[in-house]
Parts: structure tokens; C-alpha cells; sequence
């Protein structure tokens, strides 16, 4: 049935395109003819056709641009055949059956119907706005003062320029009211900013034939071509409104001859009008009609060859290492974008190191392929204490793959967990002996929890987090922390309680507030970062002991979590082990425990808690995870604890400390007006910024998503800074998105100290630039970023 209805489809729209051309005035090539020499006249005539069908055909460039951001890729030559059938089809009257045939084809070439009414809907409104936005090249003259209306338009142009985001979200609102429920369509900056260059560019080219006309009836060739060009985009958005009109007869026509009169006498003004009905009449029909006809030749000779084809395309999208290492950096954004996250893509970019890729790293090196260096001071966040590729760990690993070592003993048991989890157990203090190492922080902690929650056999139901804390981002770890990071509300654990981070008053007040009708405890855990990597505070050692005295009082489990901050980050093996006697029920690691090599993770419980919560037949795996114990990451994480050990990282956590917090006082000392302050410990610190100009705030204030971010000035402050280092001086930072954005300065362990003066002169030769200086580089290096 569809294939008759196609064939009368294009009956009909041959008809409409017949009585179109028929219907022009072709009498006003003899007033052209009239005004000039037949030779002039006959250029000008074919630079118009040229420019009339050109700007339709840019156009099309501005639709694959959004539609390619919705879905998997669709071959260009299709595209062309959809969007030429759609384009054909505005000669039938009224804008339905266009639509329909728009749909039907596109469905048949790749294209989804939802696909298609988003992207068609997302490039309507661009070229609404985007030919009102070239209108104003025609309004000063045509509306003088009366021109503040049109001037709007370029408002919502301008808005989705800086922020693309929010036409998605647009969108997903319009669907919602036309009942087509689902996501807002996430839109990359880089694809919404392509659709409004194209289409803009495409008015201008189409304008053009209105002034080579205008020039042929006499008018003068630089005052007009603003005047034509922009009303050409204005008359033909308000021609489109007229929905029932086909492609705004008349409409269109009454606001260029108001536009033209201002150049010519009105009866020229008129003859210009509706030669230029005929120029872009005959220009689309002519090219639009050969290139669907090519389009249809070349999808015909390429369907005869899809079939032999089609399996050794689709074993060609298999990308092997050697290939893989050979990707530039366009490529790697590309897949990134289809296959990863088009918004990471976007956010890393707003960074030199977004731009680049690695060809290899050492110590507290990074290698380019471009041959530069950076150094990084970000440590990993957390992952590289051992700094990149250490020799030790490199080579445990090649040996344990070389010997073809075992990975997987579910039923064998295996010597390296054995070993590990003594090794651990020697170096904690008190009775922290029984150990599980699954892979991640956050899965860690779950464990922890989940051991806590058993202990008391499921009898207490309430848990104690911080309200600055960061446990994880799974569910139950993501529900205990207390981050700016955690801004969307998941489902998580039940009954939990948020104490403010340092206060044992308030949390001997929580406790109490859970007691249950008899008096006893309802608290089964207690959940504490003894050091707050990602706002760079502590708990005092008095306030820790009267946690510990609390525990024991009502028997509940103290899970101290040194994720970040263990295996001597902070100038101790872990932090809390600094005072004496003082242990947790369960600590809980993760981090550089693999060397930064090896994606493994522990906590380690004291055995009176282990025994009891699941030392027992019954539920001997009433617990457990597919890679936990894995061969290689935990003969990785022997070798990585060895490490610790014999190469003092503690110690060289304590001497990188005694650089960083003279060098960052005396840096904080010398700019005042950009530094409010600075903190650390070990390896581990942070350069709080000024907010900048007050102006940031208002801004900030105006900008969609950051409305009610009170920290948008700082966080700006600190971006340009890290965008400078990276630029100016190949240096490395990152900043924490928890509490006060500090800028972190949190270097390997192996880092060595004159590559830390090198950092602490970077840095103040950056802030000697001023803030102001600072941030319009930042804005520049992002704009041209962008484009």
C-alpha cells in the first residue's frame, strides 16, 4: 500500500511543482531585459538561480547536524534523499502532507519517526530564529525605531549559542505538550552551534539572489546587498508562518517590495518581488529534482553491492589495539560521542588536556604524542601515590602474566589473598585482621556497611554519615554522601541520619534521637572520613576518641573510610593510625592500593565484628563479589603494599608537605586579592580562591543550571586557573566540586621536589596575571574551543 501511496505522492507533488512554474510572471525577465544588457542580465540572472538553490542546500547541512546527535550514524546520501523529499513537497499545499512524506521516507532510510520530529522540530525553530536574527540586517532601514521587536529574535539565538542545553530542554517540553513523552533530547554545544552556523550562512547565500536582482533593476550594489539579504530571511520566516499559504505565497512577496521600495521606484520594488518567487521557484525545483534524481542513482548502483558488503563493514566497525592506539583526538571525541558521553565530551574540552591525547606517563609525568610533557599534580585523585607505571608494579604484573598465573579461584584457594590480607593485617594496629577486597571504594563500603547491618543481625536500622562526606556514587554508598556532586535524588539506604562533619555533640544528639521505645540504641553504623579528602578538613583527635568512647558505649560499628586518603597519602600509613591506640571497627581503602595499575579495593574488619557477623557456615558467602580476590590485581596490590612500606611513603608524604605549605603560604601572602586561603596535609592540598568580580555572581544568577549555585564565581575563578596552568605551563590540577571548589595540588608520592618548585613558581607567575586577565583567557580558550 505505502508504495502506491508514494507513487501518488510524487504525482502529486510533480502536479504542485508544474502549476508553480506555470503560475510565476516569467514576464519580468523582459523588465530585466528592458533595464540592462541582455549579456549583464543574463549573469546576474544565473548568479541568483545559483545563490536561490545553494542556501536550501546548506540548509540540509544544518538538519544533519542535530539529527546526527540523536541516534546512530545515517549515511549523508540518505539524509540528502530525505530531506529533498521534504523539500520538494512544500509545493503541495499545506504542510501535512509534506511532513507525512518527510517521515515515511526517512523511516525507510535509517531514520526513526521520534528522530525525526526532533530533529525536524529543533531545525524549525533555528531557522525561524536564525532568519529573523539576519533580518535585522534589513530592519534599521525598513523598521527604524520600531525594530526592538525584531531585535528579540537574536536573544534566543545568542542564549542557544552559550548554552545548547537549554534547547533540548525546550524541546522536551514542547513534546511533552504534543503528548510525545520521553527525555529532553540532549544536545552537544558543538552540534546545536554547527546547526546555527549552517543555517545562518544558509540565509545569507539565499539573500544574495534578492540583491543580484535588485542590482539588475538598478539598485545600488552597496547600500543594497544588508537590505536584501536580511529581508529576504524576514519575508520568508513570515511567509512560513502562513501555514495554509503554500511557502507564503503573496505573504512573502508584500514584505519585500515594502523592503525594496526603499531602493527602487515601487513598480521595480514589485517586478524584484516576483522574479524573486520565479529565481527561487525555478533554482530549488531544477536542483532540488537533479539531486534527488542523483541521489536515487547512486543509492540504486550502491544497494546492488550492500549485501556482499554488509558483514565486512560490520566486522571493519571492530576496532583492535593496534588501531585503537592509532586514533587522533577527533576520532577518540567522535566515538566518545556516540558510544560514551557527548557531555564529557564537552565538559573536557573546556581544558587543554581534552584536546590532546597521551602517548605514555611516568612518575609524575604525562607524555604527549606531540612530544611535550605535563605534569601532573593531580595524582590520579587518589590512584597514584605510586606514581604512573612504577617499575616495581609494572614488573609484578609481566611476571604474574608471563607464568600464566590463575585469575579466578572460586574454588581454589589462593596464596596471593592469603598473603595480601596478611600483609594488611601486620600493618594495622589492634586486632584489624580479616580483610575483603572486591574492586572500587564504593563497593567497599557497601561491604562495610552490609558486615555492619549483620553484626546486629538486622535488629538496628539507622546509619550516621556526614553532611561533607564522599563514600561512592553506587546507590547505598551514594545515598551516605553528602556532595554537591550527588544533585539528582536516587532511591538509597533507609533511616539515615546527617550529622555536620566534626561534631561530636551532634552526633551523640543523633543517637539519641534514634533510641528506640525501650531505650536502646537503633544505630548500627557510623560512617567517618577521619581526613575530608574532598574538603580538606579533619577531625580533631579528641573529637575521633569521643567517637570511639560513643561506639563502644552503645555498641555500634565505627567504619572510618581513608579511600583517598590511605597508603600515606597524609603523611601516615593511614590518617587515623597518627594517634595512638585509637581504632576503627572497620577501615575502609581503596585507591592506590592497586598501584595505579590494578582496580582493587578493601576494607578490613577487627575480628570480634567479623566472627560474629559472619564467621559461621551458613553464611560463609552470605557475601561476595565476581572479582573479588582476583589473581592479578591482588598480586598488584602485594607488590603496591611492599611499596609502601620499603619506600616510605609515609615519610615522603611528610616531606612533599613541608614544600607545598610554605611554598602555597608564601604564594597565598603574595596575592591576597586572588587567595583567600590555603590547606593541606601530606600529599594532599588545596588553594582556596577569591570569587572574582562581583559580576561573576549575577551572571551566575542568569545562567541555566547555575541559578542557585552560590559558589558559580569561585568555581569559574578556579576553572581559568586550571585552565591557565594547563595552558601556559603544562601543568596538571584538578579542583574538588565538594563544599568550597578548592584548586587540588594532590602529586604522586614519587613526585620530585624541584618538580614542586617548578608547580609553586607556575602558579604565582598565573596568579600575578589577576583574576580579570585570568578568566577572559579562560572564555577565549573556550569559545574558540567551541568553534
Amino acid at each position: 500500500m505505502w508504495r502506491w501511496l508514494g507513487v501518488l505522492f510524487a504525482l502529486a507533488v510533480a502536479v504542485a511543482v508544474t502549476r508553480a512554474l506555470a503560475g510565476q510572471d516569467w514576464s519580468v525577465v523582459a523588465v530585466l531585459l528592458a533595464r540592462r544588457d541582455g549579456g549583464q542580465v543574463g549573469l546576474l540572472l544565473a548568479g541568483a538561480l545559483l545563490a536561490a538553490a545553494a542556501g536550501p542546500l546548506i540548509g540540509m547541512l544544518a538538519w544533519r547536524a542535530v539529527l546526527r546527535e540523536l541516534g546512530p550514524p545515517v549515511a549523508t546520501v540518505r539524509l540528502l534523499r530525505v530531506y529533498l523529499v521534504g523539500f520538494l513537497a512544500k509545493y503541495v499545499p499545506g504542510k501535512i502532507p509534506g511532513l507525512v512524506a518527510a517521515v515515511k521516507v526517512g523511516a525507510a532510510n535509517g531514520v526513526t519517526v521520534s528522530r525525526m520530529l526532533v530533529s525536524g522540530t529543533v531545525t524549525t525553530v533555528l531557522v525561524h530564529l536564525t532568519g529573523l536574527t539576519v533580518g535585522l540586517l534589513a530592519g534599521v532601514r525598513v523598521l527604524g525605531d520600531r525594530m526592538a521587536w525584531l531585535a528579540l529574535a537574536a536573544l534566543p539565538v545568542l542564549l542557544a549559542l552559550c548554552w545548547p542545553g537549554l534547547l533540548g530542554r525546550l524541546v522536551g517540553w514542547a513534546l511533552r505538550l504534543l503528548r510525545r513523552p520521553g527525555p529532553a533530547p540532549v544536545l552537544a554545544g558543538r552540534a546545536v552551534r554547527a546547526a546555527i552556523g549552517w543555517q545562518t550562512l544558509s540565509w545569507l547565500v539565499s539573500g544574495v539572489h534578492l540583491w543580484l536582482l535588485a542590482v539588475a533593476m538598478g539598485a545600488d550594489a552597496g547600500s543594497a546587498l544588508p537590505l536584501c539579504v536580511g529581508a529576504f530571511g524576514l519575508a520568508t520566516v513570515l511567509g512560513v508562518l502562513a501555514v495554509v499559504v503554500p511557502d507564503g505565497l503573496g505573504v512573502r512577496e508584500a514584505v519585500l517590495v515594502g523592503a525594496l521600495a526603499l531602493l527602487l521606484p515601487v513598480p521595480s520594488a514589485v517586478a524584484v518581488a516576483v522574479a524573486s518567487r520565479l529565481v527561487t521557484t525555478v533554482g530549488e525545483v531544477v536542483v532540488g529534482g537533479v539531486a534527488l534524481g542523483v541521489v536515487e542513482v547512486v543509492l540504486r548502483r550502491s544497494s546492488a553491492v550492500d549485501a556482499a558488503v554488509r558483514r565486512a563493514v560490520a566486522l571493519s566497525r571492530l576496532i583492535g589495539i593496534d588501531e585503537c592506539e592509532q586514533l587522533g583526538v577527533r576520532e577518540v571525541h567522535d566515538l566518545y560521542r556516540r558510544y560514551v558521553s557527548r557531555s564529557q565530551v564537552s565538559l573536557m574540552t573546556t581544558f587543554g588536556f581534552g584536546r590532546e591525547l597521551v602517548e605514555r606517563a611516568e612518575g609524575a609525568w604525562v607524555h604527549m604524542r606531540d612530544g611535550s610533557r605535563v605534569l601532573d599534580l593531580s595524582g590520579g585523585v587518589g590512584v597514584l601515590n605510586h606514581g604512573h607505571n612504577h617499575p616495581r608494579i609494572l614488573a609484578a604484573r609481566a611476571r604474574f602474566a608471563a607464568e600464566r598465573r590463575m585469575e579466578v579461584h572460586k574454588a581454589f584457594f589462593s596464596p596471593y589473598l592469603a598473603a595480601l590480607s596478611h600483609n594488611v593485617a601486620e600493618l594495622l594496629p589492634g586486632d584489624l585482621n580479616v580483610s575483603y577486597f572486591p574492586n572500587s571504594g564504593a563497593e567497599a563500603n557497601e561491604g562495610a556497611i552490609k558486615m555492619a547491618y549483620k553484626y546486629h543481625e538486622g535488629k538496628r536500622q539507622t546509619i550516621l554519615r556526614a553532611d561533607i562526606s564522599f563514600h561512592g556514587k553506587t546507590l547505598g554508598a551514594g545515598s551516605l554522601t553528602g556532595s554537591s556532586e550527588n544533585h539528582f535524588r536516587f532511591p538509597g539506604l533507609p533511616n539515615i541520619v546527617v550529622y555536620p562533619y566534626g561534631d561530636v555533640a551532634a552526633v551523640r544528639a543523633a543517637v539519641d534521637a534514634a533510641r528506640r521505645p525501650d531505650g536502646g540504641c537503633d544505630v548500627y553504623a557510623l560512617m567517618v572520613e577521619p581526613y575530608s579528602a574532598s574538603s580538606l578538613r579533619c577531625w580533631s583527635e579528641p573529637a575521633l576518641r569521643e567517637l570511639r568512647r560513643l561506639c563502644d558505649d552503645e555498641d555500634i560499628v565505627l567504619i572510618f573510610d581513608e579511600v583517598y586518603t590511605g597508603w600515606g597519602k597524609t603523611g601516615s600509613l593511614f590518617h587515623f593510625m597518627r594517634y595512638d591506640g585509637l581504632l576503627p571497627d572497620v577501615l575502609v581503602y581503596s585507591k592506590s592500593l592497586g598501584g595505579g595499575k590494578a582496580s582493587i579495593s578493601g576494607y578490613t574488619a577487627r575480628e570480634r565484628l567479623f566472627r560474629r557477623a559472619y564467621d559461621r557456615l551458613a553464611d560463609v558467602i552470605l557475601h561476595s563479589t565476581t572479582y573479588y580476590g582476583f589473581g592479578e590485581e591482588t598480586a598488584t596490590a602485594i607488590e603496591a603494599v611492599n611499596v609502601v612500606v620499603e619506600e616510605d611513603f609515609p615519610g615522603r608524604a611528610r616531606r612533599i608537605e613541608e614544600i607545598l605549605s610554605a611554598g602555597l603560604e608564601r604564594i597565598r601572602a603574595a596575592h591576597p586579592d586572588a587567595v583567600d586561603r590555603v590547606a593541606g596535609v601530606g600529599s594532599l592540598h588545596g588553594v582556596f580562591l577569591n570569587s572574582g568580580p562581583k559580576l561573576l555572581d549575577l551572571a551566575g544568577k542568569l545562567m541555566p543550571g547555575f541559578s542557585r549555585d552560590p559558589n558559580f564565581g569561585t568555581k569559574l575563578v578556579t576553572l581559568s586557573v586550571i585552565a591557565h596552568l594547563y595552558r601556559e605551563h603544562k601543568i596538571m590540577t584538578y579542583y574538588s566540586p565538594n563544599v568550597e571548589n578548592p584548586l587540588m595540588v594532590a602529586p604522586t608520592l614519587m613526585i620530585e621536589p624541584a618538580d614542586l618548585e617548578h608547580f609553586l613558581t607556575a602558579l604565582d607567575a598565573t596568579l600575578a596575571l589577576g583574576l580579570r586577565r585570568l578568566l577572559t583567557g579562560f572564555v577565549k580558550e573556550k569559545v574558540s574551543a567551541t568553534w
